[in-house]
């Protein structure tokens, strides 16, 4: 056999690379990561281990995976080698003389043909997915091994030949009836884990960067950090509650900071800013690709006053404000920010305002087409000029690309790009161009 089974009995009391391993020689309760850590010397590998012991694993968490007592294979060390950064290889970027207009699935290192599907990447969240509709014939095995259910199985997806999402095949949903059998699968980037996974102790940390914090957090379970949001000074304190997930931990800091998150098309966490730059395109009412579109006004997302509050150890208690005059006085909303201090505190409050402010005013666009007017594939950040006077834009406004969806049918390729004001993302003042303010009335944007 491939990994020696029937040598079961000569397995080893620490984690050794070519043998088999009795959990629980390093420490009880020691997860994957561990054991990687102990044979490779990087826990990042520790999928290496997941991966030929799935079948017999207590649990889908990697963490929890075995037991004190079980007996797992450790495969060979065959990268030794290389630098620690170079452990995780990236795959392609690009598939050659892959279909324009098509979605392309590579599922475990096999290229899956897809009938229809949809594909979601944004710019402020830190997971982008995918589903797809897949030929599906039981009778042949090697379809039913390529989509075995909760085989974890490696996932990329590429639209138009372009790379945009590394992850896992988390969903598989069979079904039969008179028009036949189908399979519909469901990934996420590798990110999806943060917004599943919670914190483990300890729950805080003095004096550390956003950056710092987000790689202690992601490094153990295999998530690698792409730092691009310039400066990045230390927090006085961060606190994280016990059932936290990682995700909502890492995006309270980022939120204090104006800094967003999102994945690269590899599958790392993103920590980036938006930039102010001048439109990629213009959607102008009644010519393509604005020959329909809708908008949502909600001013409940707003309000008059946004205070910051937060208490670190010794010091008294510290808060800051930032206003909207556009909104009645009784709407008022306070928020903790015990991470931040001073002028932190302040702009913690100004972007909370801004968020606020952006998160009320959506605009969704139908496009035919995957690609813009240079003939590149609609991108999350960069900017649109949109000019609608049935959405009240008859002024024109410059909206940021949030997310793309991606869709494929029997009808074509045709999606939908959602936009939302980059104030919300670059901290700069953001227009109101509804409100009015009363004479001598100063208007806080």
């Amino acid at each position: 056999m491939a990994h020696g089974w029937e040598n079961k009995a000569e397995a080893t009391t620490l984690p050794v690379p070519g043998r088999f391993y009795i959990v629980g020689g390093i420490k009880v309760g020691e997860g994957l990561s561990h054991m990687a850590a102990a044979a490779y010397g990087n826990g990042k590998r520790w999928r290496e281990i997941w991966k030929p012991n799935k079948k017999i694993a207590r649990s889908s968490d990697p963490n929890r995976s075995f037991w004190t007592g079980d007996v797992v294979w450790i495969p060979g060390d065959y990268i030794e080698e290389k630098e620690t950064e170079e452990l995780r290889e990236d795959v392609a970027e690009e598939l050659p003389d892959a279909d324009a207009n098509g979605i392309q699935l590579i599922i475990d290192g096999v290229l899956v043909t897809v009938v229809s599907g949809q594909v979601l990447v944004t710019f402020d969240t830190a997971a982008d997915g995918w589903v797809a509709t897949v030929p599906w014939n039981p009778d042949l095995e090697a379809q039913r091994r390529l989509f075995n259910p909760y085989g974890y199985q490696s996932a990329e997806c590429y639209v138009g030949g372009k790379l945009l999402c590394r992850g896992w095949l988390y969903r598989i949903s069979p079904s039969f009836g008179p028009d036949g059998r189908t399979l519909r699968l469901e990934g996420w980037s590798l990110t999806a884990d943060l917004v599943d996974s919670t914190i483990r102790p300890p729950y805080e940390r003095n004096k550390v960067t956003l950056q710092k914090r987000a790689e202690e957090l992601c490094t153990g379970i295999g998530i690698g950090v792409v730092w691009e949001a310039g400066d990045d000074p230390p927090f006085d304190r961060v606190t994280a509650t016990e059932g936290q997930t990682i995700l909502d931990h890492l995006g309270d800091l980022a939120n204090q900071r104006g800094v967003q998150l999102s994945c690269t098309s590899q599958g790392d966490l993103l920590f980036h800013k938006a930039a102010a730059d001048a439109p990629v395109d213009a959607f102008i009412e009644g010519s393509p690709p604005l020959m329909e579109g809708k908008c949502t006004f909600d001013g409940r997302t707003r309000f008059a006053s946004y205070t910051a509050r937060g208490q670190s150890p010794g010091k008294t208690t510290a808060q800051a404000t930032a206003n909207d005059s556009a909104v009645p006085a009784h709407r008022i909303l306070s928020f903790t920010a015990d991470e931040s201090a001073g002028s932190d505190m302040q702009k913690a409050a100004d972007w909370r305002r801004a968020k606020a402010f952006g998160e009320s005013m959506i605009l969704e666009v139908p496009v035919n087409s995957w690609y813009d007017r240079d003939g590149n594939l609609w991108t999350p950040g960069t900017t649109i000029a949109v000019m609608a006077p049935s959405l009240f834009l008859e002024k024109g406004f410059d909206f940021l690309v949030t997310k793309v969806e991606f869709n494929l049918s029997e009808e074509g390729a045709d999606g939908v790009v959602t936009l939302t004001p980059p104030q919300v993302y670059t901290g700069e003042e953001l227009p109101d161009p509804w409100y009015e303010a009363a004479d001598g009335e100063e208007v806080a944007t």
